[in-house]
């Protein structure tokens, strides 16, 4: 009977794979599995997710119909966080299909913000602001000429790796592409690389070191900050900001290695520190070019922002 019930209904069969002794129901896992149940289960979590950290605080801080979220800058990295409520990390739309009605029911968290009277929400954004920061810092012969091209980055990036034309260029080549980029700029490890192309981690090995070969300043780069923290014990963004790392070296492994090789600490804080100026300094929106003006439901594109710092104000 055992058997027959551990066959039948075990959880691994249907939500996870067993690592080791123990059942995994990591979304990767999920999202590989077939089985309707994992779907559910994704999507419970998504929601639960949406309410305990998005909806129930915003509810909790809106009681005076005004938001007023508390900034931490005094971080060991200078990352600006916030919280109470955390309006940086609004969860995107989507979609709760219901499997026994036509109606499916969009999730929309960022449709609850609305601006004053005679007021606009802008949103501005940086295109592809690690990368820009990584090829300055590495001195990347390769990816310095691509970045001054106009035209697609990654797919510029994805050709001369795949050592094709950009025409030839696929989506799926495009965001593979992509997220190698991300992925060596913020130390990603061929497992997480292969469950996110969803291919083997020799495959996704191989990839990380073909894309090193091809840019291989940034190889170097990446090098050469370790080296420099292992005997400074800091590395340092390019104004000056020092992020302290002494157990770097330490001989004992199990604090070392909590420091890998392409540790992101150093283009981390470079792009914080932009983001700090662009706080400080609302002059800087000059410089961005595709602003969505947000009203009601509808948005518009601005593309010329001149004299536009000017009228705007950090609520």
């Amino acid at each position: 009977m055992k058997r027959f019930l551990n066959q039948r209904f075990n959880a691994y069969v249907i939500v996870g794979t067993y690592r080791g002794k123990k059942v995994s129901t990591r979304k990767q896992v999920l999202e590989q599995n077939e089985h309707p149940i994992s779907k559910l289960v994704l999507l419970w979590r998504k929601i639960n997710f949406t309410l305990t950290n998005m909806i129930y605080p915003l509810i909790r801080a809106s009681e005076e119909n005004r938001l007023y979220g508390s900034y931490v800058s005094h971080t060991a990295t200078g990352r600006i966080t916030m919280h109470e409520p955390n309006i940086q990390m609004v969860t995107k739309d989507f979609t709760i299909v219901n499997p026994l009605s036509k109606n499916n029911v969009v999730i929309s968290c960022r449709s609850a913000f609305n601006a004053p009277t005679d007021y606009v929400l802008v949103s501005a954004d940086y295109c592809q602001l690690e990368l820009r920061i990584l090829t300055y810092l590495s001195r990347d012969k390769v990816l310095s000429d691509i970045m001054r091209k106009p035209g697609d980055i990654f797919k510029s990036i994805a050709a001369k790796w795949n050592n094709t034309n950009e025409e030839m260029v696929d989506e799926n080549m495009r965001q593979n592409a992509k997220q190698l980029c991300y992925g060596i700029i913020y130390g990603m490890g061929a497992k997480t690389l292969a469950d996110q192309l969803e291919v083997s981690i020799e495959d996704a090995f191989s990839f990380m070191e073909s894309f090193r070969n091809t840019y291989s300043g940034i190889k170097d780069f990446i090098k050469k900050t370790v080296d420099f923290c292992k005997e400074n014990g800091y590395v340092e963004t390019i104004t000056g900001r020092r992020r302290l790392l002494p157990n770097i070296a330490s001989p004992d492994s199990s604090i070392s290695n909590k420091f890998p090789p392409h540790h992101p600490t150093t283009l981390k804080c470079a792009s914080v520190r932009c983001c700090k100026r662009s706080i400080v300094q609302p002059n800087c929106l000059q410089q961005t070019a595709g602003v969505r003006r947000i009203r009601g439901k509808g948005t518009e594109q601005y593309d010329d922002l001149q004299g536009m710092a000017s009228k705007v104000y950090l609520l």
